[in-house]
């Protein structure tokens, strides 16, 4: 009997509290609009995105008089309220406020970054802040991307070791020993690395033979060659060299067969192909025109300075004239380009050293062919019956860079010149 008295005695008590809890509820939530609906009461105009001086006279032409004005970014204090754009507001857009209530506004200067963080995103922007805003972003857009490139860059230049990628050493130029009989470091940009490891998949053991052909192929690709020349016309030019070469060849009863087997060929389209994927795409689009991109990365081959010295080039050691004594030599940027370009024509058959071949005329090329006069040269390959490789580089070479029309016929450095 206790027990159900006191039950029903805690009912009456707990609905006795929630009325009065619902009560004072309702009272609190009265006030403020009973507060708010004076006759003078007015709807907060949506100022966010607002030039400065704009929503202040939208403020005052609406009553209110007590507007105070602060910073959110940029300075101290707000200066050139029209070079100002509103960032935040209280009261918020739509709450009904007496005129005389205080305004806050939050604001921040038109050529300031931070103003656009600050900016919500939903933000009604007014017509004499869009192009302003518009072009601060762009600058921003602009920095950011600028700022992503540079760091892109610092990383793909990163030197490393071959064998990090798993590449052979070869992969890798050697650049001798430095003047203190130390071996220089053999190491690769990442991204050419990274090229690399791509490419080497195609066929590794093709691919480990031309190694120092493969890693000129971004810069002799993508700014030597694909600025002025489509790859059909490498092609067509390699073709010609070989039906040349051939035909002396023959003439001089000695064997030839071309070092561009097919399997080097598939490598080599492999290796031309991904590098324009990953170092000019623009450029390989548009072959034969120079387009306004840049090659990135190991596709680039700088022009600045005239002569380069050897750590800054893909050749080994053995290809500079003197430079078994340790020095690091310079030499004439042309003559770098001529060996990118020669490797990329011609992947098999690189030099082992700087070599530029002796011009002919005509008169002395037919004496040569015909038998009736032989250099040394020509004289100890007819003796030993040689296969050798002979191409005609030199027009390739010299045509990319000066439209000169030289033709070599033999590896061993006969020029004809427009015969």
């Amino acid at each position: 009997m206790f027990s159900a008295v006191r039950r029903g005695t805690d009912d009456r008590a707990r609905r006795t509290s929630r009325g009065r809890a619902f009560a004072c509820a309702v009272l609190l939530a009265v006030l403020p609009v009973l507060a708010g609906c004076g006759d003078d009461a007015v709807r907060m105009p949506d100022l966010v995105g607002q030039r400065l001086d704009t929503a202040e006279a939208t403020l005052l032409a609406a009553g209110f008089d007590d507007i105070d004005t602060d910073h959110i970014v940029g300075w101290v204090f707000v200066v050139d309220e029209d070079q100002w754009v509103v960032v935040a507001q209280e009261p918020t857009a739509g709450t009904r406020v007496d005129p005389g209530e205080p305004v806050n506004l939050g604001a921040g200067p038109l050529d300031d970054v931070r103003t656009l963080r600050a900016l919500p995103s939903d933000a009604v922007l007014g017509a004499e802040v869009r192009q302003p805003l518009a072009e601060l972003r762009a600058e921003k857009e602009a920095e950011e991307a600028r700022r992503a490139a540079e760091e892109a860059e610092e990383a793909a230049s990163e030197q490393i070791d071959p064998a990090e990628m798993g590449l052979p050493v070869d992969y890798a130029p050697d650049h001798g020993e430095d003047l203190d009989d130390q071996p220089r470091p053999r190491t690769l940009r990442t991204d050419l690395a990274e090229y690399l490891v791509a490419v080497r998949e195609v066929d590794p053991a093709t691919a480990d033979g031309i190694a120092p052909a493969l890693r000129v192929v971004p810069a002799a690709w993508c700014s030597l060659w694909l600025p002025e020349h489509t790859g059909a016309e490498l092609d067509a030019w390699v073709a010609e060299a070989d039906a040349s070469a051939a035909a002396m060849a023959q003439a001089l009863g000695v064997g030839y067969t071309s070092s561009t087997t097919p399997a080097v060929a598939a490598v080599m389209a492999a290796a031309r192909a991904e590098a324009g994927e990953r170092f000019c795409p623009e450029q390989a689009a548009r072959p034969g025109e120079d387009v306004d991109a840049s090659p990135e990365g190991a596709g680039r081959f700088s022009r600045r300075d005239a002569r380069v010295r050897m750590t800054d080039t893909l050749m080994d050691y053995y290809w500079f004239s003197n430079s078994w004594g340790g020095e690091d030599i310079a030499i004439q940027r042309t003559e770098i380009e001529l060996a990118y370009l020669d490797l990329l024509g011609q992947p098999a058959q690189f030099r082992s050293h700087k070599w530029w071949p002796v011009v002919m005329e005509c008169d002395f090329y037919a004496k040569v062919v015909s038998g009736e006069s032989r250099d040394d040269t020509v004289e100890t390959m007819l003796r030993n019956n040689t296969v050798f490789e002979v191409h005609d580089r030199a027009e390739r070479e010299r045509t990319a860079l000066w439209q000169a029309g030289f033709f070599l016929d033999a590896r061993a450095g006969q020029v004809v010149e427009g015969c």
